[in-house]
């Protein structure tokens, strides 16, 4: 059998018109686009929300923060976050619950959710959302945190005791 030969296009044939073949080379150029699309997208819903994610290595209790947590924090980039002192910014009535719910996390793999007061390294009060889920198979917690306003109103009506006193855990 003799091996095809291959075919040329007619003359008379037209080409797509542009409009095609600009969608036809999108694809190509939304995927090279897309990993700075989606890091813009989830800077600005961190910025919008004040909304960051963290993580923290159980071995060595360092921690990983996005810019957003630093922010909330009110420290720079520089600062080098540890569980120990990450605890330290919760304000005095706060601080046995996140180190209790930390520790739950570490030893029994309990994940946790409290809203808890907080005093950021300007000296700023602030009610915070902390939302810790363990990985035990790598070593990890991770979870995200948040500036939580709406929390430190709510509690402002019913006492600020009830609401440190009482952090909602997820189960």
């Amino acid at each position: 059998m003799a091996p095809k030969k291959a075919r040329k296009p007619q003359r008379n044939q037209k080409r797509p018109p542009s409009s095609a073949r600009r969608k036809a080379t999108r694809p190509r150029k939304q995927m090279t686009e897309a990993p700075q699309t989606v890091q813009a997208l989830l800077e600005d819903t961190e910025k919008i929300g004040s909304l960051g994610g963290w993580e923290f290595d159980i071995d060595t209790r360092k921690q990983t923060r996005t810019d957003e947590v630093y922010r909330i924090h009110e420290v720079s980039r520089e600062f080098e976050p540890t569980v120990d002192n990450g605890i330290a910014f919760y304000a005095p009535e706060s601080r046995p619950t996140i180190k209790r719910v930390v520790q739950l996390a570490i030893e029994l793999g309990e994940p946790f959710d409290v809203k808890l007061k907080f005093i950021t390294a300007e000296g700023n009060p602030r009610w915070v959302h902390a939302i810790g889920k363990p990985d035990l198979k790598n070593c990890r917690v991770h979870g995200f945190f948040r500036e939580s306003l709406s929390h430190e109103i709510r509690c402002s009506r019913l006492g600020a005791q009830a609401c440190v006193d009482a952090p909602q855990r997820a189960g």
